[in-house]
């Protein structure tokens, strides 16, 4: 410019500009160390930069109103305005920044490289501003250097921000990833924690798609595989419609209550099972219903084992019963025996002394029909003593004498006694195996076999077919008594081996027999199983342990 005024306001107003240049650079260096300024600090400093802005370009303080000639870096000459010595001030307060900016960038948490550029880059703005600062006051006699001073500060900052972007960039990925790999750990860890629980989970929508469920609620509900679980609707499926699961389900989501009930499911391979079910909503964000969760255990065996343990103590009553009963008859059972035998040696000694009186054969015909007459009474008592002593044995948990029996010949022999009471139009198939000797009581035995057989010819009524097999297997002599009649109904097979349970007529069982053949096998250390199906038939398999000569 070629006019004065001009060229003395341009002057003014770029020594000026030191001003709120250095209170931007004291803000930024301050921030290095995590020291933010507090608003009023802020406010404060900013007031007193605006002031001294405003002194430094409306008054003549540190620039006068002369002017000359002076010569850029180019050697174009320009009008100039000379800077006054209390222009000095300004090098003060840019050396006080500067001392502020190194302190600062020693201390902040920044990498080696990153506080060399912000030192350099801070150095040659100070080193420009003082010696533009000394050329504007004629100290020295230098070209214009104050308008490149900012661009270095310019360059330290890019580098800085540019390299501390990156670095923050780089700490950030690794900081998702971290997180990331936490977070892949925490689901694998829980994942694994409920594919493995001991029950049976499981999730759905509200559409009654499952989202989730483990392999131990799969092989719970018969199920090959857990891909093949998550196909099934929870609302749609026949089979938990009619279990009531789908109800339970859908009357937790829609009323955003917790169901806690107990469920009779029939698995894929006919398995039935007592399934308590703890059903509770799934909710989202927002807090409404999104599905529904539930946590299943299958309390089939611990039910079996409650019915088998209630089943053994009414047998343990009835054992005790017996024991009772038996002991009451055998002391009359006794005197009778004793009386009958009596009675017989006095008809034998009267029937003597006649004969020798030479008497009518008449009165010795009767007499021999007495005798005949005394001796059933006799075997019947005989066979009265006998299962009064079996029943005492069995009372007290023991088996009589034990020796090596063969089960085929046992029943043979059941059989020959059954076969009064076998309807003509019933056929008997007999499949022997060669099977090892079994130790135990042939007589109770032998019972076992004969009611079993007896009750396989009423259950196939005046026409059918009733097999005897006996084969050996690793666990021991196996003895399956198997008929093809009307079976046994679902309702009544955890029934059937309880004492005085009978679905005879009344007057045509006691309802002991197969309460006394379990026993009897249980206690020869054996196994009794039932297998039935209604309209088919029904097998009742006996197990029992080799004897130990024929073991070793």
């Amino acid at each position: 410019t070629a006019e004065p005024a001009v060229a003395v306001l341009a002057g003014r107003a770029q020594v000026a500009s030191a001003l709120p240049l250095a209170y931007t650079l004291a803000g930024f260096a301050s921030t290095l160390r995590g020291r933010i300024w507090s608003l009023r600090r802020a406010l404060g400093w900013a007031v007193v930069c605006a002031a001294g802005t405003a002194v430094a370009v409306a008054t003549p303080l540190l620039i006068g109103a002369e002017t000359d000639l002076r010569a850029d870096w180019f050697g174009h000459r320009f009008l100039g305005a000379p800077a006054r010595p209390a222009a000095g001030l300004v090098a003060l307060l840019v050396v006080a920044v500067m001392v502020h900016v190194v302190r600062c960038a020693r201390g902040a948490s920044l990498g080696s490289g990153e506080k060399r550029a912000l030192l350099l880059s801070a150095s040659v703005y100070g080193g420009s501003a003082l010696l533009s600062l000394a050329s504007a006051t004629r100290l020295l006699s230098l070209p214009l250097l104050a308008p490149y001073a900012p661009l270095s500060i310019a360059i330290g900052l890019n580098y800085l921000l540019v390299h501390r972007h990156r670095r923050l960039t780089t700490e950030l990925e690794r900081m998702v990833e971290d997180r990331a790999s936490e977070l892949r750990e925490s689901e694998r860890r829980y994942r694994r924690l409920v594919d493995e629980a001991p029950v049976g989970v499981v999730a759905c929508d509200v559409a009654g798609r499952i989202t989730a469920i483990n392999r131990t609620l799969a092989d719970t509900l018969g199920s090959p595989s857990v891909r093949d679980s998550m196909e099934v609707n929870v609302l749609e499926s026949e089979a938990l419609r009619h279990a009531g699961v789908a109800a339970a389900f859908e009357q937790c989501m829609t009323r955003g209550e917790r169901i806690v009930d107990e469920f009779a499911y029939t698995t894929r391979w006919g398995r039935d099972g007592r399934l308590p079910a703890n059903t509770a909503p799934l909710r989202d964000r927002t807090g409404r219903v999104s599905g529904a969760q539930a946590v299943v255990e299958d309390i089939s065996e611990r039910a079996a084992l409650e019915r088998r343990l209630r089943q053994s103590r009414k047998m343990e009553a009835v054992g005790q019963l017996a024991a009772g009963i038996a002991h009451e008859i055998n002391n009359p059972m006794a005197y009778v025996q004793s009386n009958l035998r009596m009675l017989r040696e006095e008809l034998v000694g009267a029937e003597s002394e006649l004969r020798k009186q030479g008497r009518d054969d008449a009165v010795l015909a009767r007499l021999a029909d007495g005798e005949e007459l005394l001796d059933d009474a006799l075997e019947g008592v005989a066979r009265t003593v006998r299962l009064v002593r079996e029943v005492k044995e069995f009372s007290h948990g023991s088996t009589g004498e034990r020796e090596p029996v063969s089960v085929t010949e046992l029943l043979d022999d059941a059989l020959r006694y059954a076969t009064p009471q076998k309807p003509a139009g019933v056929t008997v198939e007999r499949i022997y195996g060669p099977v090892a000797p079994v130790s135990g009581s042939p007589g109770q035995l032998r019972q076992v076999f004969l009611n079993l057989i007896v009750n396989a010819f009423h259950a196939v009524g005046e026409h059918g077919t009733v097999q005897l097999v006996a084969t050996d297997q690793s666990e021991g002599a196996i003895v399956r008594i198997e008929d093809d009649g009307h079976g046994i109904p679902v309702e009544l097979r955890d029934r059937i081996f309880e004492p005085f349970f009978t679905t005879k007529s009344a007057g045509e069982g006691t309802g002991l027999g197969l309460y006394f053949s379990y026993e009897i096998v249980r206690m020869h250390g054996g196994e009794l199983h039932l297998r039935s199906e209604p309209g088919v038939g029904t097998a009742f398999e006996v197990v029992l342990p080799r004897h130990p000569a024929d073991v070793a």
